[in-house]
């Protein structure tokens, strides 16, 4: 059994990058009963690999100097290869050729498009002189010049290359063939997997038409407009692209003869969809796991996409609960409660791209030391704009009856931080948002970036009980360094300010925690908080004034939130995932506490399960800004955390 496996005399390539191209290797962790034997008939093999690995790299003089076998005892070998790396290949040229001279001198279209392709090709920085030439670099150029002119309407553009080396002097000249063909124009648009939604219906939603040059940007956004009207599992498009071979024929595929092909410049452009089943019935169960909270719940819904025609949505959705209180591990309170929904969104209001929505619910809720009622309507109506910035206008009015209240924790508001305890009031506010998405993928993201900003205006003029207004932020960053790592980061800030020195009520004030907030604490247990003591004793009038029991304390959230996460996100196989992240964060009851040198530090692992409709996620929180051991807090849910 094969133990171990080693590289010797590798610089340039690490012993990972070798092994995972070899049929020799180890496994000393899995528990499989399957270990990787000793083959020696492959050993030769292996090292004709690791060469021409090393060739992809550049190093075209390296050579595996020997390989041998140490008997280790009990059966187990390791495997050794020795390689001499020798000098890299460097770069000292990138040249271009396959554009007409004289058509670039010509005053027309396609003249023009082929002068800012070929400026374009000046910018091709993956192949520098001086640098090692790699294999990667080299195909990647060749994708850079097809996209460039793909973009420019040369639909049926084709690269070749050739790469010439002096082994000697370790120096290498790099030339692509460019074979640009026609400028392409849409001759139709037509649409395929449509049943139930009409193809002229389809085509409203793209910005393509009959006799546009051809534009892969054009044609993407075209496609995401398509997906966004909610009917579509997918969306794809396709040109009728002829075959190179059946064009070439008995000739030989080389640059030449390609450029000499005759092109038909007119293409069928056709969107694939895949359509959603217009209605839909749904039904589960649920449980929500919490250090401080417990949920039971059974759901059952109902969607139509197609409500009374023209793809309006409705949804109708149940979901009755169990509460307990403080968790289900120590059950204490057990509560009835859940939420009732009805969802209405109007696609194409007005105008095409105007999405109408509104939302009537019902909930009923349970904390420590009250229950309520929650009644809310929400009227919004949202634009999508310059294709990947979306603006939301929106009116909300909440109707809030708190009971069975403990009289214990009533408190008088110049003892409860600015809030006012009030067992019933009407909430409502205008809301406005901005959301910049530019993110790969909205439930698993490794690169791009996402932005929102949103503020609420809280009046009276609106039917509110309440004065303020309220800003929040969001942003979030992605970066992929492999296809196996990513780098993940995240900050959000928020605060309320109110007017006629008035009280903020519960709903409106900042409270963090949770699996996607600061995860070293439990759901909306982070920030300011009320003790459980007939005198109405406040944490701010004696920070010890409460005991350990979650029991204890009433967390009531503050005016201003700040909080960022850091996250390496590691792919393995089988569809599962590590994480190693770091929060920060703290809520402050108002801004004249803030602290920067008292934010709360969660650090911990998370592990990840991958499905279509994103990860199912396990993550552990260790609170560091506490007192030996760090507090840990378990957080189960689905989805990243942002």
């Amino acid at each position: 059994m094969i133990t171990d496996v080693v590289i010797e005399g590798n610089d340039a390539l690490s012993d990972a990058e070798i092994i995972a191209k070899i049929a020799t290797y180890s496994d000393n962790l899995s528990l499989s009963e399957k270990k990787p034997l000793l083959d020696r008939a492959a050993l030769p093999n292996d090292s004709r690999r690791i060469e021409s690995l090393y060739d992809e790299f550049g190093y075209f003089d390296a050579k595996v100097l020997n390989y041998r076998v140490d008997e280790l005892g009990a059966g187990c070998v390791r495997v050794l290869f020795t390689v001499n790396e020798g000098e890299p290949v460097r770069v000292t040229s990138v040249s271009f050729d396959g554009i007409d001279l004289e058509k670039l001198n010509q005053n027309t279209d396609e003249s023009a498009r082929l002068k800012r392709a070929n400026k374009r090709l000046g910018t091709l920085n993956l192949l520098r002189k001086g640098e090692i030439w790699t294999a990667e670099k080299y195909e990647i150029g060749k994708t850079f010049i097809r996209e460039t002119f793909s973009a420019e309407g040369f639909a049926f553009v084709e690269v070749m290359g050739d790469v010439y080396v002096t082994r000697e002097t370790h120096q290498a000249a790099v030339q692509y063939h460019i074979a640009p063909g026609p400028v392409v124009t849409i001759g139709d648009v037509v649409v395929e997997g449509s049943d139930i939604v009409s193809q002229e219906r389809i085509l409203r939603r793209s910005s393509v038409s009959k006799g546009d040059i051809y534009n892969p940007e054009q044609i993407r956004t075209s496609e995401q407009d398509i997906y966004n009207l909610g009917v579509f599992f997918s969306v794809a498009s396709k040109i009728n692209r002829p075959n190179l071979a059946e064009l070439l024929g008995d000739n030989e595929p080389t640059i030449e003869n390609i450029r000499n092909i005759e092109w038909n410049p007119t293409v069928v452009l056709t969107f694939v969809v895949l359509e959603m089943p217009m209605h839909e019935i749904r039904s589960g169960v649920g449980l929500t796991v919490d250090n401080e909270r417990g949920e039971a719940y059974v759901l059952g819904g109902y969607q139509d996409r197609n409500f009374v025609s023209g793809l309006r949505f409705f949804d109708a959705e149940l979901k009755p609960a169990l509460i307990v209180l403080p968790n289900l591990f120590s059950p204490e309170q057990l509560f009835p409660g859940g939420r009732a929904q009805l969802s209405f969104r109007q696609p194409s209001f007005l105008e095409e791209y105007l999405l109408l929505s509104t939302r009537l619910e019902y909930e009923l809720g349970a904390e420590i030391g009250y229950q309520s009622h929650r009644v809310s309507g929400l009227l919004a109506i949202a634009r999508k704009l310059l294709d990947r910035l979306t603006v939301q206008l929106s009116y909300h009015a909440e109707f809030y009856n708190y009971f069975n209240v403990d009289a214990d924790r009533v408190f008088s508001q110049d003892q409860t931080l600015g809030l006012e305890f009030r067992e019933q009031y009407v909430l409502s506010y205008l809301g406005q948002s901005l959301t910049l998405e530019y993110r790969d993928n909205i439930y698993d993201a490794r690169k791009g970036m996402f932005a929102q900003a949103a503020a609420e205006e809280s009046l009276g003029f609106l039917g509110s009980d309440f004065y303020y207004y309220r800003l929040s932020g969001d942003i979030r960053g992605y970066l992929s360094a492999t296809s196996w790592l990513t780098f993940a980061a995240r900050i959000r800030y928020g605060q309320v300010f109110t007017t006629f020195e008035t009280d903020v009520p519960l709903p409106a004030r900042f409270q963090g925690g949770g699996p996607s907030s600061m995860r070293g604490f439990a759901s909306r247990r982070m920030g300011p908080y009320l003790c459980n003591r007939g005198d109405t004793t406040t944490v701010e009038q004696d920070p010890n004034a409460c005991g350990d029991s979650a029991d204890d304390r009433i967390y009531v959230g503050g005016n201003l939130l700040l909080e960022g996460s850091v996250e390496i996100r590691l792919y393995l196989p089988a569809n599962f995932g590590l994480v190693l992240f770091t929060d920060v964060g703290e809520v402050w009851a108002r801004a004249e506490e803030i602290d920067f040198t008292k934010l709360h530090v969660a650090v911990g692992p998370g592990l990840r399960y991958f499905t279509p409709f994103g990860p199912i996620r396990l993550d552990l929180g260790l609170l560091l800004t506490t007192v030996d051991p760090p507090e840990m807090t378990f957080h189960f849910s689905i989805g990243q955390a942002f």
